[in-house]
């Protein structure tokens, strides 16, 4: 999972498309890729934080192709910059959330 600052949202935001599995979203948002610590699978170079997960349980919702990821958290990565010393990540410049519309 990676969490992301303002630099990176719009691209992460992109990133939420239905796209063909042979569609690499790395590419797509112009993502920079690095390799988890201890998972096998890419992380986003650049984030904030990441937390490397080992997926436990996956649950199928309805609607077309929703699933509910439940995973445990294996390893975190985190930069000292966008977390607030009491441990929260600060989401906007301004402490607030950010809303975007997912791309289609």
């Amino acid at each position: 999972v990676n969490v992301v600052g303002e630099a990176q949202l719009e691209s992460m935001n992109l990133t939420s498309g239905e796209y063909p599995p042979e569609l690499d979203e790395f590419d797509l948002a112009g993502l920079p890729l690095a390799e988890a610590e201890t998972v096998d699978a890419p992380l986003v170079a650049n984030a904030p934080a990441v937390f490397e997960c080992r997926l436990f349980k996956e649950v199928e919702l309805d609607g077309a192709g929703h699933a509910l990821i439940i995973g445990e958290v294996i390893g975190v990565m985190a930069a000292r910059g966008p977390i607030g010393g009491n441990g929260y990540v600060v989401v906007g410049e301004d402490g607030g959330t950010v809303e975007l519309e997912r791309p289609r």
